[in-house]
């Protein structure tokens, strides 16, 4: 479609709450500078005030996502289909030109649902889709099984999936997911008109044999670079850990490999009762969640970024960010975070969820890095900003759309 006149961004939010949210309103923002129309397309207020100014439309439903609704039947029911989505993106389709528009989607799962696929598939629309996650295949969302901490290997949607108490919250509530993701799997899983955009080779090779469909290509997703650049991280002494304060993001094992060998570490991040953890692990600094700009100012004191997690990931930005300002990271081996390291190079990778083989790769940190090994000039620092995302998107959009 060399004759692209508007894009439609899809996405729950209207603000930035996480990653997929992040990429959608700064792809929209982008694109829009661009010189396209653009029109941002979401359920949840408030909406970011860079992107109103930017987009030529935003139409927000301001309905309440499904864990902010305390009305819990409606949220039920509007969590697996919302009624409201449906219709305004029908009015939307019939007023744009259907040769000169691309529909993108980035997260439907938490307010928009399947019903925007429903009208999508409708109007004979083959929208571009970005596997953030991995809700495409999962009920939820992550192959992990929460109630165990572990990893899950069963088939999504399966008889045995649908015995498994894998939920965050219960039992009950699996059951709903796995209600949502059989009302979702008819348009989207086993939809042939969608063209998923996957970010990293690891994420997609989990999903890849459950999605009936053969429309796929690769875009990685954009990173925000750090001001500052650390020269030689071995001069400093401290371990930090970034993200979300919750057992499948590993937090537990950075606690314990830390203060198992008594080394200084930082917590940047929420999700867990600061204070306790404070008295309980008194060599770690907890400094609660923090903006890009205030993790700024703190990372030039990190040694080394240690990235725990226990799940499989989509693409963490953490660990190109950090690598970008000249500091090593270590990570798990079956993640999507191992992607981005050279082994012995810019960073370590260890046997997943084993504590005893993260303190070796801390300790095999601690000993080269005071032998100047972990020079950043060994590994390309090089991040992939916004404007070589659009520019590669637009490409995309051109060739498939």
């Amino acid at each position: 479609m060399e004759n692209i006149d508007t894009i439609v961004i899809l996405n729950d939010f209207g603000y930035i709450n996480g990653g997929a949210a992040k990429v959608a309103i700064q792809s929209a923002i982008a694109l829009s500078n661009k010189g396209y129309k653009v029109i941002y397309f979401c359920v949840v207020k408030p909406i970011d005030k860079e992107l109103l100014s930017a987009v030529n439309q935003v139409i927000c439903l301001e309905q309440e996502d499904i864990l902010s609704n305390d009305n819990k039947v409606q949220a039920a029911i509007q969590g697996i289909w919302n009624k409201k989505a449906y219709i305004k993106l029908q009015e939307l389709i019939q007023k744009l030109p259907p040769k000169k528009t691309v529909y993108h989607v980035h997260g439907w799962i938490k307010a928009l649902t399947a019903s925007i696929f429903a009208v999508m598939k409708k109007n004979n629309i083959v929208p571009f889709v970005t596997l953030h996650d991995y809700f495409s295949v999962c009920p939820n969302g992550g192959f992990y099984n929460y109630s165990k901490d572990k990893k899950c290997n069963l088939v999504p949607m399966g008889i045995k999936c649908l015995f498994c108490n894998c939920d965050k919250r219960s039992y009950i509530q699996k059951i709903w997911r796995y209600i949502r993701q059989a009302v979702q799997d008819k348009y989207i899983r086993y939809n042939n008109n969608i063209i998923y955009v996957y970010i990293s080779g690891f994420s997609f090779s989990k999903m890849k044999k459950y999605l009936k469909c053969n429309k796929y290509i690769y875009l990685k997703n954009p990173c925000d670079k750090f001001s500052v650049f650390v020269k030689d991280a071995s001069l400093n002494k401290s371990y930090y850990y970034i993200g979300r304060m919750s057992p499948e993001k590993g937090i537990d094992l950075f606690l314990k490999a830390m203060t198992g060998l008594k080394l200084h570490g930082t917590v940047i991040g929420d999700g867990m009762d600061i204070s306790l953890l404070e008295e309980k692990y008194p060599l770690i600094k907890f400094e609660g969640w923090k903006t890009h700009k205030q993790i700024e100012d703190l990372i030039i004191n990190a040694r080394c970024l240690v990235y725990p997690s226990k799940w499989y990931e989509g693409s963490p930005l953490t660990i190109p960010e950090v690598l970008g300002c000249g500091i090593p990271c270590i990570v798990p081996d079956d993640c999507a975070a191992a992607g981005f390291i050279q082994d012995g190079i810019n960073g370590y990778i260890y046997k997943s969820g084993n504590i005893g083989e993260l303190k070796k790769a801390i300790l095999k940190m601690e000993s080269e890095t005071k032998e100047g090994v972990f020079n950043y000039k060994q590994w390309n620092t090089d991040i992939y900003l916004i404007d070589k995302h659009v520019k590669d998107l637009i490409c995309i959009y051109k060739k498939l759309a």
